[in-house]
């Protein structure tokens, strides 16, 4: 799965390992098992991760800025997730106020 990935977001954009480290940290005092972070920065690349999961049966975790939990744990619920960072995604394409909606 990770080498696909690297093939759709470029090596740039999927984090392993060591890179891993900045999003483990949190003050929960748990620990989870994070597989990756993919780091899209389109829609476009965002259905092909999830078609990418789905083909793989691997969960994913969407973080924005990362405070999930609060506090600023970017943690997944589980352990064996990837995480799916859409802190790129940071523009407002529509706004509906009548509906209340907000399309980023």
């Amino acid at each position: 799965m990770i080498e696909e990935a690297i093939e759709l977001l470029g090596i740039e954009k999927v984090l392993t390992n060591g890179d891993l480290l900045p999003y483990q940290k949190n003050l929960t005092g748990l620990n989870r098992d994070i597989i990756a972070v993919f780091k899209p920065d389109s829609v476009e690349e965002i259905r092909k991760i999830v078609l990418l999961a789905n083909q793989y049966k691997t969960s994913l975790y969407p973080i924005s800025t990362g405070k999930n939990w609060g506090m600023g744990s970017k943690l997944p619920v589980q352990n064996n997730c990837v995480l799916l960072d859409l802190g790129s995604l940071n523009k407002i394409c529509s706004v509906d106020i009548k509906l209340g909606v907000a399309v980023i």
